[in-house]
C-alpha cells in the first residue's frame, strides 16, 4: 500500500495536481489523506507513546492515518511551500511524528521501503529552500527508519507537460515501484 498525504487547501494546487498524476501512474493500492479536511491536533509533549508500545495517544483524525503507516510499504508527503516552510496541515502531522520512535530516538517503523517528501514552490529556483526542506527529509528519513527522497518542483512549469515535469513524476513513481 502507498499511502499520499496531501497537505494544501487548494483542491486544483499545484502539489495535489502532482499527486493525481503520480497516483495515475502506480498500479499498488493508494490510500489517501487530504490534511486540509481533517480534524489534527498538534503534539501535546504528553510522552505518553515513549512510555508503552503504542503510538500518539491523541483521539482525533491522524489515528487512522498512524495506522496505516504501519502497513504501508511507500510513503508520499507533499506541500506547498508557504513562507519558506510546509504547510501548517503537514507540519502538524511531522511533529507527531515525534511519537514513531522510542525513547532512544530508534524508529518503531521498520518496513517501509521508501517515501517521497515533494514540495511545490512559486519560485523557479528548485534550490532556494533546499537547506530547510533537507532538514525535514533528514529527520523522516530517520524516525520512519526508510529513505526519504526529497522532490522540489519550482515555477509554473507544473500547470504544463514539459520534459522535466515528466521526468520527475517518473522519478518519483519509479520510487514508489521498486
Amino acid at each position: 500500500m502507498i499511502l499520499l498525504v496531501r497537505s494544501s487547501g487548494r483542491k486544483n494546487g499545484k502539489s495535489n495536481q502532482l499527486l493525481n498524476r503520480i497516483k495515475s501512474h502506480v498500479e499498488d493500492e493508494v490510500k489517501e489523506y487530504d490534511l486540509s479536511q481533517m480534524n489534527i491536533k498538534g503534539c501535546s509533549g504528553c510522552r505518553a507513546c515513549k512510555k508503552s508500545i503504542g503510538y500518539c495517544v491523541i483521539a482525533d483524525d491522524l489515528k487512522p492515518f498512524f495506522e496505516d503507516l504501519n502497513e504501508a510499504k511507500h510513503v508520499i508527503y507533499a506541500s506547498p511551500n508557504y513562507m519558506g516552510e510546509m504547510s501548517g496541515q503537514l507540519k502538524l502531522l511531522y511533529d507527531r511524528h515525534y511519537s514513531m520512535t522510542d525513547l532512544q530516538g530508534k524508529s518503531k517503523i521498520n518496513h517501509l521501503k521508501s517515501g517521497v517528501l515533494l514540495f511545490t514552490q512559486g519560485y523557479e529556483n528548485e534550490l532556494y529552500y533546499k537547506d530547510i526542506y533537507s532538514n525535514y527529509q533528514s529527520i523522516l528519513s530517520r524516525q520512519l527508519n526508510t529513505p526519504f527522497a526529497l522532490v522540489i518542483y519550482g515555477g509554473d512549469e507544473l500547470l504544463s507537460d514539459t520534459i522535466s515535469v515528466q521526468e520527475k513524476i517518473n522519478g518519483i513513481v519509479q520510487i514508489l515501484c521498486d
